[in-house]
């Protein structure tokens, strides 16, 4: 089972799979949630409710990518701040 699969029970309930989740299915999948939001759905409690929207496959691979510039950059900074207060 995928990371960011998104499953229905029987009684319409979603379920977000995590890394931690099963290695295999027990409820239809109907979507995934992107990569570039799979940090934020990690920081929801259980039983929190959120809002999905539908997105097309290159709109996904834009905020990745995105994502991962927005990454490469603080850690750049992180970095340099780090050699800036090494004595």
């Amino acid at each position: 089972m995928a990371v960011g699969a998104i499953q229905v029970t029987p009684d319409g309930t979603l379920i977000i799979i995590g890394p931690d989740g099963p290695t295999i299915g027990g409820y239809p999948v109907v979507a995934y949630v992107i990569d570039a939001d799979l940090d934020r759905v990690g920081q929801l409690l259980p039983g929190t409710s959120c809002v999905l929207e539908m997105v097309s496959f290159a709109t996904a691979q834009e905020l990745a990518s995105s994502r991962r510039r927005r990454i490469e950059q603080l850690l750049r900074l992180i970095s340099l701040n780090a050699r800036a207060a090494t004595p």
